[in-house]
C-alpha cells in the first residue's frame, strides 16, 4: 500500500513548473522526487536550464539525475553549463555523489583556464577604453579565479598573466579613486565629443603567445644613490610597466608597484629613453607592453 500510494502521489505532482511557480518551490519538488527514484520526472519538474530564474542548486539535482539514468555525457554538458554560468560554483552539501564531486572538479579544470584568459582579455579592452569600472570587476573576478584550488596546476603558466591583471587592476583602481576625487570638488565634466572616438589600436603582452616580443637595443639603468646608512640593510622592489610602440620607443613608462621616492622619476625618466625592436605579429610592428620587477640591493 505504501508504495502504491507514493506512486499516485508522485504521479499527482504537476509535471511542468507552473507559471510564476517559485524556484524554490521547483527546486523542492525536484529534490523530493530526485530522492524517491523518479529521475525523468526530476527532470521534467526543473524545465530548461535556459529558463529565467534557473537556479544553480536545481541544475546540480539535474545533473545528479542525468547520472544515475547513465547519461554521464548529458551529465557533463550540465555541469559546463553550469560552471560557465557561475565559475565560483560550488556543491551545495557535503552528501553528494561522489560522481558528480569528481565530474565538478574534472569540468572546472577544464574551463577554468578558459575563463581566465576570457576575463582578461575583455578587461583589457575596458581598461584601454577608459572603462576602468568594468575592467577592474573583471580582473577582481580572474585574480580570485587564479587563487582556486582547481586551478592549481596551472598557476605557473599563469604568472605572468597575473602579474598584468594585478597592475592593471591598480591602475584601474588609481583612475576610479581619481574620477571619484574629482565628482566630489564638483570638476567639470569634458564637453561631450562630436567627432567618433579614436578606434584604440591593440596593445600586446606575453599573453599573446603568436607575437615575438620585443628585443632591448639600449635599456640603461640609471645610478641609485642610498638615501642613507640605514638602507644599506633595506632591499627595494617595485615593478614598472612600459608601453613599447611599433617603431621601438618607449610611449609609456609608469610605475605599478613605486620602488623607492627618491629613484621612481630617474627611473621613470631613464625607461622613456630605452630603444627596442619592436615586437612583431604575423610580420608587422606592433605595440607592446611589458612588465619589469625592479630590485634595488645595496652592494
Amino acid at each position: 500500500m505504501l508504495a502504491i500510494g507514493l506512486a499516485l502521489w508522485l504521479l499527482a505532482l504537476p509535471q511542468d513548473r507552473p507559471a510564476g511557480a517559485p524556484v524554490s518551490d521547483t527546486v523542492a519538488a525536484a529534490k523530493t522526487l530526485y530522492a524517491a527514484g523518479a529521475y525523468e520526472e526530476a527532470i521534467a519538474r526543473l524545465g530548461s536550464p535556459d529558463a529565467p530564474g534557473a537556479s544553480a542548486e536545481g541544475e546540480q539535482y539535474r545533473a545528479l539525475c542525468l547520472l544515475a539514468l547513465g547519461r554521464s555525457d548529458d551529465a557533463k554538458l550540465a555541469i559546463e553549463q553550469l560552471v560557465t554560468r557561475n565559475p565560483f560554483f560550488t556543491l551545495y552539501n557535503s552528501d553528494v555523489s561522489p560522481r558528480l564531486v569528481t565530474l565538478l572538479r574534472d569540468v572546472r579544470r577544464r574551463v577554468l583556464p578558459a575563463r581566465v584568459r576570457s576575463l582578461y582579455a575583455a578587461a583589457k579592452v575596458d581598461f584601454e577604453q577608459r572603462q576602468y569600472s568594468k575592467a577592474a570587476t573583471q580582473l577582481n573576478e580572474m585574480i580570485m579565479l587564479l587563487a582556486d584550488e582547481d586551478l592549481a596546476a596551472d598557476q605557473a603558466s599563469f604568472g605572468d598573466l597575473k602579474l598584468l591583471a594585478e597592475g592593471f587592476l591598480l591602475l584601474s583602481e588609481r583612475e576610479i579613486s581619481a574620477a571619484t576625487r574629482a565628482a566630489e570638488i564638483g570638476v567639470a565634466k569634458p564637453a561631450e565629443r562630436t567627432d567618433p572616438a579614436p578606434v584604440p589600436v591593440r596593445l600586446y603582452s606575453v599573453e599573446d603567445r603568436d607575437v615575438v616580443a620585443p628585443v632591448e637595443i639600449s635599456r640603461a639603468m640609471p645610478a641609485w644613490t642610498l638615501p642613507n646608512n640605514a638602507a644599506q640593510a633595506v632591499e627595494y622592489r617595485g615593478v614598472l610597466r612600459i608601453v613599447i610602440d611599433d617603431q621601438g620607443r618607449v610611449e609609456l613608462a609608469a610605475l605599478m608597484s613605486p620602488v623607492s621616492p627618491s629613484y621612481d622619476p630617474v627611473l621613470i625618466a631613464a625607461a622613456k629613453e630605452w630603444k627596442f625592436k619592436p615586437a612583431m605579429k604575423n610580420g608587422s610592428p606592433v605595440r607592446y607592453q611589458k612588465l619589469i620587477g625592479v630590485v634595488l640591493k645595496p652592494r
